[in-house]
C-alpha cells in the first residue's frame, strides 16, 4: 500500500477496527444515556430522521456493526482529532449508510453541518472485465497500483498518438 500512497502522495495514519473497539462501547453508552436507543428482538437499533431502516449499534449477540464502528470513527475524528472537514470517499453504493452516520452524528449533536463538513465523495461502482461488482474481500480485484500504472500507460498512448507526448 506504501508504494500507492507514494504514488498519490498521500500520508496516513493506519487504525484498524480494534483501535475504535472501546470507543464503539462508549458511543452505544451516549446514544443510550440520550434515550435513542431501541431494543429490537435483542439488538439495540437507533433510528435516524428520514430513514425507516434503523442503524444496529449492537447485535443480538453483544458485537458491534459497521455502524457502529463508523460512528465510533465519526465521534473520534470530531471530538479527538477536531476535524473540521471530513470527507469518505467509498462507492456510491455505500452512499445510504453514510447518510444515516451522519444524521446520527448530528442528531446527537456531535456536529453541526453549518459549521463542520462531513460528507460523502461517493464514486461508481468498480467493475470487473466480469461486469460484476467487484467484492474486495474475496481478494480477485485489480490492484491500485496496476490500475494507477495502466491508466498512465494509456494516458500516455494516447498522447503519443496525438504527437502530444513531447
Amino acid at each position: 500500500f506504501q508504494r500507492v500512497y507514494d504514488c498519490l502522495d498521500i500520508q496516513i495514519i493506519e487504525r484498524g477496527e480494534s483501535f475504535y473497539q472501546n470507543r464503539m462501547t462508549r458511543v452505544v453508552k451516549e446514544f443510550e444515556e440520550n434515550g435513542l436507543v431501541q431494543l429490537d428482538e435483542g439488538r439495540k437499533i437507533v433510528f435516524v430522521p428520514d430513514h425507516s431502516i434503523p442503524l444496529t449499534v449492537v447485535k443480538s449477540d453483544g458485537g458491534y456493526t459497521y455502524d457502529t464502528s463508523d460512528l465510533a470513527a465519526l465521534h473520534q475524528r470530531l471530538f479527538e482529532e477536531k476535524a473540521d472537514i471530513i470527507i469518505y470517499v467509498t462507492d456510491s453504493g455505500q452512499s445510504t449508510h453514510f447518510q444515516m452516520i451522519f444524521a446520527a452524528g448530528q442528531m446527537i449533536g456531535w456536529y453541526n453541518p453549518q459549521v463542520t463538513r462531513v460528507e460523502h465523495a461517493g464514486f461508481g461502482v468498480v467493475l470487473g472485465e466480469d461486469k460484476k461488482k467487484f467484492k474486495t474481500r474475496s481478494g480477485d480485484t485489480v490492484r491500485l497500483m496496476d490500475l494507477l500504472e495502466e491508466g498512465l500507460k494509456r494516458s500516455m498512448d494516447k498522447l503519443k498518438e496525438k504527437e502530444r507526448d513531447k
